[in-house]
């Protein structure tokens, strides 16, 4: 069954690519990839970790690449450098594949991979309650509507 990507996040979605099968951007999974995307069939490539291999996925006709954001943090890449360049990459191709910013772990990277130009992201549940509860803007919230019910109210 298909998966479709998020345009946004944290339950306000709206479709925007699918894929009907995933693969690791690995020899065998570009391989797979390309046999598919031959066929029409939309393939998502993931663990994609340098722009060589979103060359590679775009080429081979993938829908989308997946790269791991917070896993090239942990290998002491800067995970949003690299994924920003990946996404160059391909929108310099003008062929259509689309990144989905996996593994992001903080508000940073999310702000900063959006101002990138890169709108799908995966986050995880805590990461999007930490969007939506930002402590000004709740406050702000609070006192809009106390002065909306007016005064004694």
């Amino acid at each position: 069954m298909p998966t479709t990507w998020p345009r946004t996040v944290c339950g306000c979605a709206t479709s925007a690519t699918t894929w009907s099968s995933s693969f690791p951007a690995t020899a065998p999974g570009l391989t797979a990839a390309r046999r598919l995307t031959g066929r029409g069939v939309p393939v998502l490539l993931t663990a994609v970790y340098h722009a060589s291999q979103a060359v590679l996925a775009d080429a081979a006709g993938a829908a989308g690449i997946a790269p791991y954001v917070g896993r090239m943090d942990d290998l002491g890449l800067d995970g949003v450098a690299q994924t920003r360049a990946l996404h160059e990459a391909l929108t310099a191709s003008g062929r259509g594949c689309r990144v989905l910013a996996a593994s992001v772990r903080t508000l940073d990277q999310a702000a900063a991979l959006s101002a990138a130009g890169i709108p799908d992201l995966t986050l995880s549940v805590p990461l999007c309650n930490a969007l939506l509860d930002q402590g000004a803007s709740v406050a702000a919230a609070a006192q809009f509507e106390l002065d909306a019910a007016g005064p004694g109210h």
